[in-house]
């Protein structure tokens, strides 16, 4: 879904245990889209009034002049140092769900022990 350059986009299903909701339910995230936001600053504006075509008052590229668009890009070094932060910041959200899981596991152990049927004798 876009909406004035913001894409909501899924996550990974989330577990929630309770017996009166769904067994996984869906998370979204809102973030921005780069190319949208670009296509909104005054230099894209400039190339397309540049580019486009007025004949019978309708302003119109083709799409040529539209793969020709110049998009900015980060010098390679700084792609790099976000490529090795995205990553350091992938490892983390993975340990955090490893460490989730193993204490969901330990909870439902911990309840099962002490909500278990006794023997009475």
């Amino acid at each position: 879904m876009n909406c004035m350059g913001l894409v909501l986009r899924p996550r990974k299903k989330i577990r929630h245990r309770h017996p009166k909701t769904p067994s996984t339910i869906g998370a979204w995230r809102l973030q921005l889209d780069p190319v949208w936001a670009y296509l909104q600053t005054s230099a894209a504006r400039q190339y397309f009034l540049k580019a486009a075509k007025k004949t019978s008052n309708l302003a119109s590229i083709n799409m040529t002049q539209l793969r020709n668009l110049p998009l900015p890009l980060p010098r390679l070094e700084t792609q790099q140092k976000f490529q090795e932060r995205f990553r350091a910041c992938r490892a983390l959200e993975k340990q955090q769900s490893d460490a989730t899981g193993i204490a969901d596991v330990s909870f439902q152990s911990l309840l099962a022990g002490v909500f278990s049927e006794r023997q009475v004798t």
